[in-house]
């Protein structure tokens, strides 16, 4: 057997140390509140209670809905890269589709009734508000190509 010099013994701690971060974090998503998302969306959630599927996590339980109270600190910065984000409201009232602005200020883009859905092209590095109609902040989300489900 070679015996390990300081570098590959260093070497053999990174990786391991990489090994072991990668499983706590693995772990700790396990951990993690799980929820069955409807097979059309990508993120659901629901605005009172459970909603109307039982195993949908409420709106104000996900680290988007956490944004909702540092509203300001997410003005929008696009790139040139394009992305389709789609919103579809399941819920029994109107949600409204806001982007914030380079200012962080809200731009209304769409009043969606029950049933309702909105596909806004947009890019990466900007945020999209949903409120309810009282404007209450439901969430911020960063553009991406995907559906958002709320019920």
């Amino acid at each position: 057997m070679i015996p390990l010099n300081s570098w590959q013994r260093l070497l053999s701690k990174v990786i391991w140390f990489g090994l072991l971060t990668s499983l706590g974090i693995a772990l700790a998503r396990s951990n993690a509140p799980s929820q069955s998302v409807p097979a059309d969306y990508a993120i659901a959630c629901a605005l009172h209670g459970s909603g109307d599927l039982d195993d949908v996590i409420p709106c104000a339980k996900f680290g988007e809905a956490q944004r909702c109270r540092r509203e300001a600190d997410f003005p929008s910065r696009p790139t040139t890269e394009p992305v389709l984000l789609t919103v579809v409201n399941r819920s029994r009232e109107e949600i409204k589709f806001y982007w914030l602005n380079t200012s962080g200020a809200r731009a209304l883009y769409a009043s969606l009734p029950p049933g309702g859905q909105v596909s806004q092209q947009s890019h990466i590095g900007a945020h999209w508000l949903l409120a309810t109609s009282d404007e209450r902040c439901i969430a911020i989300f960063n553009a991406a190509t995907t559906t958002i489900g709320i019920f």
